[in-house]
């Protein structure tokens, strides 16, 4: 079955057929190649119409997907980009879209990259294995109903309830490594994440994290690995 995205780009100059000129610059945001992003984004911008608008979407979606926590504030900005260059009723630009192209591009590749997001999707969207968790007691206040019949007030809300944890970076970054190892199972392998290792917060601090690089999977096959750029 082909691809519908591979098709000859028309009014963009080089050549380029539309999947792969996506595909590069997508691949060069990861790698923080700012000159290949700029350089792709605008050969898409050039074609213009419809493959312009999908400019910005792919990049709105590289801002989840590929920087995400790591700056969540990007695709804030990638969103403002867009809405300037769209422009206001009239389709008349907030400046020069050539910028607001290349700013985009720029934002993308330059900021901090993290897969966090895509990892999870992989393995609570993608996988039809996902594990079946109990509400956690400290949930039941007095604001539900088994809390209620508990007989819970204030006090426990105020020891329980309302209870705050600061997020540990340490425990951030090996939860990283485990999502994206579980998802790279997945993608791979179709088979089930780590028994708890998501989900169990003093499983992941107490036990080591499989090394992505030294765990042993089968070859990937064109009916295991999910076509994504």
């Amino acid at each position: 079955m082909g691809n519908p995205n591979h098709f000859m780009l028309n009014r963009a100059p080089g050549g380029y057929y539309k999947d792969e000129v996506i595909s590069a610059l997508q691949k060069a945001v990861r790698r923080s190649d700012e000159r290949l992003a700029v350089y792709w984004a605008t050969v898409l911008d050039l074609e213009g119409g419809n493959i312009a608008e999908q400019l910005w979407k792919r990049m709105l979606i590289m801002a989840n997907e590929d920087i995400g926590p790591a700056d969540s504030s990007v695709i804030v900005k990638i969103k403002t980009l867009y809405d300037c260059w769209r422009g206001d009723e009239d389709e008349k630009p907030f400046g020069d879209r050539r910028f607001c192209v290349i700013h985009a591009a720029l934002i993308l590749a330059r900021a901090p990259k993290s897969r966090t997001c895509d990892n999870l999707a992989s393995v609570l969207y993608d996988q039809g294995a996902r594990p079946k968790l109990d509400v956690p007691d400290y949930a039941l206040d007095k604001h539900t109903q088994r809390g209620y019949e508990k007989r819970r007030g204030w006090d426990h809300f105020i020891t329980e309830g309302s209870k705050l944890i600061q997020p540990d970076p340490a425990l951030i970054e090996r939860a990283d490594r485990l999502y994206q190892t579980q998802a790279e199972s997945v993608l791979l392998t179709g088979r089930k994440p780590i028994k708890e290792s998501i989900f169990n917060r003093y499983a992941l601090e107490e036990k080591p994290l499989p090394d992505p690089d030294e765990e042993e999977l089968p070859p990937a096959t064109d009916k295991d690995v999910t076509s994504m750029f």
